[in-house]
Order: structure tokens, then C-alpha cells, then sequence
């Protein structure tokens, strides 16, 4: 009998470590070459162009509240498709996930959850919601539930998937 811990760790009669996949992924303000915009009405995108972070100014239930940024760099959009793609996730769909990140100096909230789509297609986007951890809806998988939390939110911030994966189907 075998216990497997997510990321490839395997404890059985012997102990094995394969691939645990990589650190995550950074976005700095850098990355963006595009826009970044706010997804719904109460996000505000922060520096030029939207591109230093955003601030959520009222919580959302299912998660409306957030972020998009457009026309990523090469290099941030091969480390999210890596990242991603060890994670079993389709790099091309845009489909939202919930991640541990690490938010950059100056963000009112330090560290938390967000749910993160990704789209490596063409111009590469992000689309990002924080999300509240004392609204326990966002554990359901394959739903938008759950509340976008409120706060100054700045890059660069680091994120690493969340455990177990959580599907929160679609990006918003």
C-alpha cells in the first residue's frame, strides 16, 4: 500500500520523490505589456497603463471582482504554460484555478487565495480575483463561488497552486 501526496511525493515501502513539479510563477508589473483592467465595476487597475496591480473596493459574491491583464512577455507566459501544464492544467482554456500567492510591498494583504485564469494564446492574458478565505464556498470545485476579498493588491506577486486543485470554472 502506497500513500501519494499531491506533487509527486509517493510513501510506500520505500520512499520515492518524483517530479514535484516547480516553484510557481511571478508577475511583475514588468510582464504586462499590454493593459491591465478591472473585471467588473468595483476593481480599480493601479499604475500606468494598469499594470502595478489593482484595489478591490467592495467584496463580490462569485468571485466578479478582479483583474485582467493583457499582452503578457514571452518569458512570464512560457513559466505560467510550464507551471500550469505540470500542474495537469490546459494552458489554453482560461480556465480558473485557485492558487496561494504572495502579494508584492505596499498590498494591504500580504499573502492569501486567488483564483487565476490563464490564456497562453497569442497576446497571453491573465484574469485574477482575490478571494475571501473566511467565505468557505470557494473549496467547491467547478463553481464560481465564493467572495472576492477587498484590498490594494500589487506585483509583483508570486503564486503556487492551491491544494487540492480547485477548479472554479471559467475565469470570472
Amino acid at each position: 500500500m502506497a500513500l501519494t501526496i499531491s506533487g509527486g511525493i509517493t510513501l510506500s515501502g520505500q520512499l520515492t520523490i518524483g517530479n514535484t513539479g516547480f516553484a510557481g510563477f511571478t508577475i511583475t508589473s514588468a510582464d504586462i505589456l499590454g493593459t491591465g483592467s478591472p473585471i467588473y465595476q468595483d476593481t480599480i487597475a493601479l499604475g500606468p497603463n494598469g499594470v502595478d496591480g489593482f484595489e478591490n473596493t467592495a467584496p463580490q459574491f462569485g468571485l466578479y471582482e478582479g483583474y485582467n491583464a493583457y499582452n503578457l512577455s514571452p518569458a512570464l507566459a512560457t513559466a505560467i504554460t510550464n507551471y500550469v501544464t505540470a500542474q495537469g492544467i490546459n494552458p489554453n482554456n482560461n480556465q480558473g484555478y485557485v492558487y496561494n500567492v504572495t502579494w508584492g510591498a505596499g498590498s494591504s494583504i500580504a499573502s492569501g487565495l486567488a483564483k487565476l485564469g490563464f490564456y497562453a494564446g497569442g497576446d497571453a492574458y491573465i484574469n485574477i480575483q482575490t478571494i475571501d478565505p473566511t467565505d468557505l464556498d470557494y473549496q467547491q470545485n467547478n463553481t464560481n463561488n465564493g467572495t472576492s476579498l477587498v484590498g490594494t493588491f500589487l506585483f509583483p506577486a508570486t503564486f503556487t497552486i492551491y491544494s487540492p486543485l480547485t477548479d472554479k470554472n471559467n475565469w470570472c
